[in-house]
């Protein structure tokens, strides 16, 4: 293990993290969900130490992770490595833990209020069409293309017996 690493494996087991909690009252999620669910936790718990907000061994429970502060104080260490750029990453992991503190832990009104608020504004910024949309649709930008799209299917293909094109689409 590289200096300053941390192997969250290593020191929770699943059932120490996820604790006993009955799964079965949650919405059920595809396995797949799950597991970017539980990599986002451990991301989170391990950003938490490395800031030295939290040292490894409180980390017991989901509960001890889910306050306000704490997933602040995480989400503040992925915004420094993102060179203060929101991404979908951020946003991930703060709507995750909104989603465990409302679902499995039960957090107060108060808390889940102030998640919510870490969710709106860790949104990502769009600024228009991302760059393979625009390349995508570039060919679109001429008229004449557009013109030889719209007849594309005339030519392509013969009309089914019994239908007549119209002389007001020629």
């Amino acid at each position: 293990m590289k200096k300053g690493s941390l192997s969250i494996d290593n020191l929770l087991s699943e059932e120490e993290i996820f604790g006993n909690v009955d799964i079965e009252r949650a919405s059920p999620m595809r396995p797949s969900t799950a597991a970017l669910v539980a990599y986002r936790v451990r991301q989170l718990a391990s950003a938490l130490v490395l800031a030295g907000h939290l040292p490894a061994d409180a980390m017991i429970a989901l509960k001890v992770m889910v306050g306000p502060a704490t997933v602040n104080a995480g989400l503040k260490v992925f915004v420094r490595r993102a060179g203060g750029i929101r991404n979908s990453q951020i946003r991930g992991i703060a709507s995750d833990m909104k989603m465990i503190a409302q679902f499995w832990v039960k957090s107060p009104k108060a808390d889940l209020n102030k998640l919510n608020l870490l969710v709106t504004r860790t949104r990502p910024k769009h600024e228009g069409l991302p760059d393979s949309a625009r390349r995508s649709i570039a060919a679109f930008s001429d008229v004449d293309n557009v013109r030889e799209f719209l007849q594309l299917r005339r030519r392509s293909w013969p009309m089914p017996k019994g239908r007549r094109r119209s002389s007001a689409a020629s």
